[in-house]
């Protein structure tokens, strides 16, 4: 069974939930595992939103197959820092 995403809804629901600005978050540290029949069983990813004076970092984590309901959750932590230097680049 194949399922199907519109990532501009799944962005935008995901965007607003976390009071993240339209034009300063950019992701880093993506990480996509397929399983052996390509199906997915993990993403993880940090998302970077940019503020005056401070950048706030999300650490999402999402496992579909984990063999645990636990870990099967999605993840979400959060920081705050001054400075990140990778930003621009």
């Amino acid at each position: 069974m194949r399922k199907t995403v519109n990532s501009q809804e799944s962005w935008d629901s995901f965007r607003g939930k976390l009071s993240i600005s339209k034009r300063n978050a950019k992701i880093e540290n993506y990480q996509l595992i397929l399983n052996k029949r390509n199906n997915i069983y993990s993403v993880k990813f940090d998302l970077i939103d940019k503020d005056p004076g401070e950048f706030t970092i999300y650490h999402y984590r999402n496992c579909f197959s984990c063999a645990s309901k636990e870990g099967n959750k999605i993840h979400i932590s959060k920081s705050t820092v001054t400075q990140w230097q990778q930003y621009e680049s």
